[in-house]
Parts: C-alpha cells; structure tokens; sequence
C-alpha cells in the first residue's frame, strides 16, 4: 500500500481507495440531467464553468458523467440552473421511471408561475382520465 505522511494525516494513495472514486452510471445521469437543463436555460458550459470555479473542459466531464460532482459543485450547478439541488439528484437510481417521466418533471418543476402549474396539472389530469377511458 502506497502511503504518504503529510504532517499528522496519512495519506492513502492505494489502487483500491481510488478506484472506489471512479465515476458510477449514476454520475453520467446526473451529467445528462444537468446538461439538459443548462442547455434548456441557454447557459453556456462557459457560464457553468464560471459560476462553479472550473473550465469548460471541466464541465464537459461531469456532463459526460467522466468525473463525479461533489456536493458544493452541485450546490453552486443548482444555484445558477436556478433548482433545488435535490432536485438534480431525485430519482437517479430509480429504474421504474421513463426518460419521458423525467423529462416532464424537469419541465414541469422548471415553471415558476403557479397559474401555469395549475393549468398544466388540470390539462394532464383530465388527459389522464379520458386516456383510462379509451378516448
């Protein structure tokens, strides 16, 4: 095992804690969700990279999903994508959940002005309903 003594705190540079840090699926679906909505904004990886502290090259991993985000970084991502962080991790590991079923709360979640909400879960609810209908 590789170690280093940096003052009173060892550090472990073993393979096997390094490889516990590698980028999961889970990252590259949280790239592709702050991806979509950063273009969905009209924000600019440059824009990102600025906000967060980070070059565009940097922003270009985590969307791919090459480079895990630490929770600040995703903090700072929420903050200017103008969501909740939790948001931005809500349902990752759930299988049972369409890309559209995301797509539409992201949108959905997206929108400011309760009126719009409103309307938008009135129009949904009477699709829902005509739809078990077989309209």
């Amino acid at each position: 095992m590789l170690n280093e003594d940096i003052g009173d705190t060892e550090l472990d540079l073993s393979a096997e804690r390094v490889i516990r840090h590698r980028a999961t699926p889970l990252d590259s679906l949280l790239g592709k969700r702050i991806r979509e909505l950063r273009r969905r904004r009209g924000i600019t990886q440059t824009v990102l990279a600025s906000h967060i502290g980070v070059t565009f090259q940097q922003v270009q991993k985590y969307e791919r999903g090459a480079n895990r985000i630490s929770v600040v970084t995703l903090v700072r991502m929420a903050e200017l994508l103008g969501v909740p962080p939790e948001r931005l991790v809500a349902d990752l590991s759930s299988t049972d959940r369409s890309p559209d079923d995301v797509r539409l709360l992201d949108l959905f979640t997206g929108m400011r002005d309760p009126a719009w909400r409103r309307l938008v879960l009135e129009l949904v609810e009477t699709l829902s309903i005509a739809s078990r209908r077989g309209r």
